[in-house]
């Protein structure tokens, strides 16, 4: 969709301008109305011919709040109705879709909702596959289905729905009139239309009163339509209608909050469809939906009300985060209670791609396939986050990849069906199998197989989707099934942590440590007011909410008080900021939010190398997210955003703290002590120690080797290619080889990988500039100067010198950041030069050794004949004996 043009949006808001001097209370309505307006306004004019016809019969025979709008545009002030109009010049030569598609950008609520329409032939498509399965249900051959759409949204799904049934309806086998009164007085009247947003609803009455229209329907026809205004989830009708009751002329009194909650829980449906939103953060939809996402539906609701999308296997996720109360999930769950609860039909959805392949969402997989006989699913991605290419594009014109479900439940499929609904276990009733395609590239090509399908409906790849995470994609599924056979890295350690967090990393963190020093001085220099300190470092809030600088947890002053009251300089020492990238770092309390005070404590253990990992990351090309530290990592060392944590995984523990409870101070390291094996144990479950004695009998390798025999495996190009799925969703699994002799070759080449990653002691790259002309991020207001490579494959340095640097090692990439470029950037952002070039030539050098050794380790691997070569882990044969958690 292209953006709006700036004439329309002036337009939009001289309109809404308008309204407020038209309703100077600011009617809780008035914003949708006035979207309403121009819906109305727009399709009169689109269709002059029949204005009063079609007007006529709105007000007539119109839900009350379509008749309620028509008043509304009649009684419409002249200054406002003119400024109205001048919004339709603009919009009026576009067609139908798009003028909804623009109604919605222009009521900027819709998108906050995270509501967007359906494109036409998404709808097709949609429509012909769910009615392609109710036909082969016999309960359906004579009888229109009951249609529910619990978000209907510019009312696209209803229209094409009656596009196709109408023409397979009429009064005879030798004529094409339509039977108008099978379709006006029992198919029409036995759909149920429910939206938060009565313009929503009166965009589907027009479309529906388009469609008539196209057909050459007779508008004298009496039509009873059931659409509300109101939350589908929690049954709560719109304030709209306590509007309705003061007008004489319009009747509101039919839509009664029984009636609505009759409609939504208690009216059995045949056909649930839609394209619910898809926003995160949900408006408060009650605790009966989410008893029904975990399957604690009451009594009366039977087995239908126990379905959970937080287990799968009979067994709870386990998982400490997850994405299922988003609203299109919650949704889905209602739109799988209704068919299961009816005990046949179909449910038709748009919804975020994410749901087939997300590790959280391996329960909603579980229960589908459990509850339905047939699942057909096409992902037609687009994600712009994480696109696979360049040519991928997403179908809505939006940055989430997109997706539809089509599930059924045939009555006539099973032997015997219970009065009261009673869903069949796995005994009985083993899961589906799900039809699955993948389409990528342009609208064009997702549009064009859309209608294709429609017309010439093919049969599509079909498989069994494998435990415990059964994703929908097969090629996903296999890698997935053979995955489980390693050994999470969870089950490996002992212990692992979230890496530190200071809330405030361009304050306490520098490159330089002279500069960290120098901004402390002036720091706790209580001589100097609170707000020159919060002007001078701390130019832009995180929240609103707490003045510059502050959080919830961190308060300046405060700050500032007790750290010149200690000798913070004696508190500096160094972190790992990004790949390859030591700073330095004033590591107190006072100044860093959450330091994860027992992780620290582990990582003072002389030789202890930590492994930085991710439990999800974005599916680029290649897995990448994975990293080492001798030093205290920082979180966003592999990638810096809020979509997740990384977590840390010590070699070993400090012996003195390894027992501590979640209560107490982890003990230091004792003055003078002896860096020996004696103070320290290796992070090791137990159960995993035996498993290496089983192993390799007669051989032992020590804790030091596992450790990097492990980095070695994570740096195997056959393995992060063969796993490439299921390790961008959840915790790296390890296999290891069955022969020792390379268990040791791997082991040494992950030595030699650890020492390229973690000694950096390069020389630091200096300048003269101070804190107050350093250049600052976009949110501080300057522009951040970045060094490119030319297309001579040389970088330019500010004074002047230039280096070659090969392509690959330009674009060499360790999670998120391209290692060069980052490197470069964050030295020139803090106006650093002097040695930079002396600095960089390090990190290109440490690539180098990066990329060779990676060769190495693969070559090794294919040498012995790849992952063949290596033990599939038993990993039934380890349930029960524990399992380690994250430390708090």
């Amino acid at each position: 969709m292209p953006r709006l043009h700036r004439q329309i949006r002036e337009t939009w808001f001289d309109v809404l301008n308008a309204a407020a001097d038209h309703w100077p209370n600011h009617s809780p309505f008035c914003r949708e109305q006035i979207c309403t307006a121009v819906t109305l306004i727009l399709s009169f004019r689109k269709h002059d011919r029949n204005f009063s016809t079609r007007e006529n019969w709105l007000s007539h025979h119109g839900e009350p709040i379509i008749r309620f709008c028509v008043d509304l545009v009649h009684n419409l002030p002249s200054p406002l109705l003119e400024k109205i109009n001048r919004l339709v010049d603009v919009l009026v030569h576009e067609d139908r879709h798009s003028i909804v598609m623009l109604i919605s950008e222009l009521d900027q609520k819709q998108k906050a909702k995270g509501v967007y329409y359906t494109p036409p032939a998404l709808a097709k498509y949609i429509i012909s596959a769910a009615l392609r399965s109710l036909k082969g249900q016999s309960q359906y051959s004579s009888s229109p289905p009951a249609v529910l759409e619990p978000s209907v949204g510019g009312g696209i799904f209803i229209r094409e729905y009656l596009q196709q049934i109408i023409p397979s309806h009429s009064l005879d086998l030798n004529s094409k009139e339509v039977d108008w009164d099978f379709i006006c007085r029992k198919a029409i009247p036995n759909i149920i239309a429910i939206d938060l947003s009565p313009a929503a609803l009166v965009a589907t009455q027009l479309a529906i009163a388009e469609l008539l229209e196209e057909h050459h329907f007779r508008f004298n026809i009496d039509t009873k339509f059931n659409f509300f205004a109101g939350n589908t989830l929690n049954t709560k009708l719109s304030p709209i209608y306590s509007e309705l009751k003061k007008h004489n002329n319009i009747q509101a009194d039919r839509i009664t909050p029984s009636l609505f909650w009759e409609c939504c829980r208690t009216k059995n449906y045949d056909l649930v469809m839609g394209n619910p939103p898809f926003n995160a953060l949900s408006e408060k939809s009650g605790s009966w939906i989410d008893n029904l996402l975990h399957g604690r539906g009451s009594d009366s609701e039977n087995a239908a009300g126990k379905v959970s999308y937080f287990e799968v296997d009979e067994s709870p996720l386990g998982e400490k985060k997850t994405w299922l109360h988003d609203d299109y999930v919650r949704f889905l769950r209602y739109a799988h209670w209704q068919i299961e609860r009816n005990q046949a039909g179909c449910l038709a959805m748009v919804l975020n791609a994410g749901f087939i392949d997300n590790l959280t969402f391996r329960g909603v997989r579980y229960q589908l396939l459990k509850s339905f006989d047939q699942v057909e699913v096409i992902n037609f991605g687009g994600d712009h986050r994480n696109a696979r290419n360049q040519q991928d594009e997403n179908l809505f014109g939006i940055e989430t990849a997109i997706a539809t479900l089509i599930a059924s439940f045939d009555s006539g499929s099973h032997q015997s069906k219970s009065p009261a609904p009673v869903r069949l276990d796995s005994v009985t009733k083993p899961l589906s199998k799900i039809r699955y395609l993948r389409i990528d590239g342009g609208v064009k090509k997702k549009e064009a197989w859309c209608l294709n399908y429609s017309q010439n409906p093919d049969e599509l790849p079909d498989h069994h989707p494998l435990g415990p995470l059964y994703a929908f994609d097969r090629k996903q599924s296999l890698s997935d099934q053979k995955f489980q056979d390693g050994w999470c890295v969870t089950d490996i350690f002992e212990k692992y942590w979230s890496a530190p967090v200071t809330a405030r990393d361009h304050f306490v963190i520098d490159v330089s440590r002279s500069k960290l020093i120098e901004r402390l001085r002036a720091f706790t220099d209580l001589r100097t007011s609170d707000e020159t300190i919060r002007k001078t470092f701390f130019q832009t809030g995180r929240s609103k909410k707490y003045p510059a600088g502050d959080t919830r947890g961190w308060h300046l002053p405060t700050a500032r008080r007790q750290l010149s009251e200690v000798d913070w300089e004696s508190k500096i020492t160094n972190c790992l900021y990004r790949p390859f990238d030591i700073r330095s770092i004033i590591w107190t309390p006072q100044m860093v939010d959450w330091p994860r005070a027992k992780f620290s404590t582990h990582m003072i253990v002389p030789d202890n190398p930590c492994l930085i990992l991710r439990k999800q990351a974005p599916s680029t090309t290649e897995y990448n997210y994975v990293w080492v530290s001798q030093e205290i990592p920082i979180d966003g060392v592999i990638r810096s955003d809020n979509r997740g944590n990384e977590y840390c995984f010590p070699a070993f523990l400090h012996i003195e703290n390894s027992n501590d409870t979640d209560n107490e101070q982890p003990k230091p390291l004792p003055s003078g002590a002896d860096p020996s094996a004696s103070m320290r144990r290796a992070n090791l479950t137990l159960s995993f120690q035996q498993y290496v004695k089983n192993l390799w009998p007669n051989d032992h390798l020590h804790p030091e080797n596992i450790f990097r025999l492990i980095y070695a495996v994570l740096h195997s190009q056959l393995y992060r290619q063969f796993f490439s799925g299921p390790l961008c969703r959840q915790f790296p699994r390890i296999f290891f080889p069955k022969s020792y002799r390379m268990a040791v070759a791997l082991a040494k080449l992950g030595d030699q990988l650890i020492q390229t990653h973690t000694d950096l002691n390069f020389p630091e790259a200096t300048g003269t500039d101070d804190w107050n002309s350093r250049a600052m991020d976009k949110k501080q207001g300057t522009v951040v100067q970045r060094i490119n490579r030319n297309s001579n494959g040389y970088v330019n340095f500010p004074d002047g010198s230039s280096l070659f640097v090969a392509e690959e090692i330009w674009d060499f990439r360790i999670g998120t950041y391209q290692v060069c470029q980052k490197f470069l950037k964050d030295r020139i952002r803090s106006g650093l030069s002097t040695h930079l070039q002396q600095a960089f030539q390090f990190v290109i050098a440490r690539i180098e050794a990066t990329m060779k050794l990676m060769n190495a380790i693969n070559s090794l691997m294919a040498s012995s004949n790849g992952l063949a070569s290596f033990d599939r882990c038993q990993i039934e044969n380890r349930k029960g004996e524990g399992r380690p958690c994250l430390q708090d």
